[in-house]
């Protein structure tokens, strides 16, 4: 699954995989092969059991800038068609992003403007350094912040995202931790590449197919009645303890020692 074109790193370290947007003279600005490259590798990481975590990233040390919009003035009239259907393809790459099955972790460095705030919003994990520069600033270009509007909202809150969607407000990592786009706060480069490593070390230490379900689970409980919630979590419960991870897991904390997944990620 490594690749090296279409403006998308993907590198392979055991079970991490690496997925580093590369448009630095763009500031890593999403295009449409940088779209269709990362729905691709969404595509193949719906049914890759071997991979238990995605990495999202930019490089250079820029997360994503938004959108390119540089095309949008050289042609004339823009098509409407073709706007609403390359828009439409961002939204469907985001749903893709929030239903894998791995754990995905973003780090956001530089500047995370627009649809680069789409990105960390779909993300489990998300890593910050205090002097990354954020804004939903589509606003600013005469467009609102169409598709990453839902996980915007699920993230933070309707209150703070039509705060931030209607001022178009820049602030730092430290404001982003504060509200709840970022889970932890670095201070420079050599502390955030730690935390990077760490919280990839903590996330191979959970059992895969319990991490996956556990997903499943956060994610479907707003929508299912509590009664009958109940019952699905007490089922996928029950059959988690019978299964083979289940077992390792209670014979390695037993005797005290690292499960199988752990030693072997």
């Amino acid at each position: 699954m490594d690749n090296t074109g279409r403006e998308l790193i993907v590198q392979r370290e055991g079970g991490v995989l690496f997925a580093t947007l590369d448009r630095p003279e763009k500031r890593n600005a999403l295009n449409q092969g940088m779209i269709e490259a990362l729905d691709e590798l969404a595509d193949d990481l719906e049914t890759c059991a071997r991979t238990r975590i995605l990495v999202i990233r930019g490089s250079k040390g820029v997360f994503c800038s938004g959108g390119d919009i540089s095309g949008f003035d050289k042609a004339g009239r823009p098509d409407r068609a073709r706007l609403i259907a390359g828009n439409k393809t961002f939204g469907l790459l985001l749903e893709k992003l929030d239903r894998l099955p791995q754990t995905v972790i973003a780090v956001a460095e530089g500047f995370v403007f627009g649809g680069g705030i789409g990105l960390i919003c779909v993300a489990d994990f998300v890593l910050v350094e205090e002097t990354t520069r954020f804004s939903i600033s589509e606003t600013t270009l005469g467009v609102p912040p169409a598709q990453i509007a839902p996980y915007l909202v699920s993230k933070i809150g309707p209150g703070r995202a039509r705060r931030l969607a209607l001022t178009a407000e820049r602030f730092d990592g430290r404001e982003a931790t504060s509200l709840g786009l970022a889970d932890r706060l670095a201070t420079g480069n050599a502390e955030l590449e730690t935390s990077v490593r760490q919280v990839i070390g903590r996330t191979l230490d959970c059992a895969p197919k319990a991490s996956r379900q556990s997903k499943l689970l956060i994610q479907s409980a707003t929508h299912w009645p509590r009664s009958s919630f109940a019952s699905h979590a007490a089922t996928i419960f029950a059959d988690s303890i019978m299964s083979e991870e289940g077992s390792e897991g209670a014979a390695a904390f037993l005797a005290k020692r690292k499960p199988s997944w752990a030693e072997n990620p």
